[in-house]
C-alpha cells in the first residue's frame, strides 16, 4: 500500500464526519442553574444579567416553575468564547 500525500487529510475529513454525526446523535440534555453555574463558572445573577442582554443562551422553560438550559447550547456558548480569546506571544 502506498502513502498519498492527501491520505492523512482525508482521514481527517473522515474524524471531522464520524464527530458531527456523534454530536447530531447525542441525546439532548436539560441542565439547571446550578449545573450551568459550575459548567460555565459564572454567578446566577451574572447568567441572568447576560441573557437578559442577549449574550448568553436564554434557558428553556420546562414548566410554570422551571427553567433549564440545552447543554449543547451552552457548549456552543463556550467554545465561542474560548475561540473569541486572542493569545499574546511572548
Amino acid at each position: 500500500m502506498t502513502n498519498r500525500p492527501n491520505q492523512s487529510a482525508s482521514q481527517a475529513r473522515a474524524a471531522r464526519n464520524v464527530a458531527a454525526v456523534n454530536a447530531s446523535a447525542a441525546p439532548r440534555r436539560f441542565l439547571r442553574i446550578a449545573d450551568v453555574q459550575a459548567s460555565v463558572g459564572l454567578s446566577a445573577g451574572t447568567i441572568y444579567k447576560l441573557v437578559k442582554r442577549g449574550q448568553f443562551p436564554p434557558p428553556v422553560k420546562l414548566t410554570a416553575r422551571s427553567s433549564a438550559w440545552l447543554a449543547s447550547e451552552l457548549d456552543q456558548w463556550i467554545e465561542s468564547r474560548a475561540s473569541a480569546r486572542q493569545f499574546k506571544a511572548k
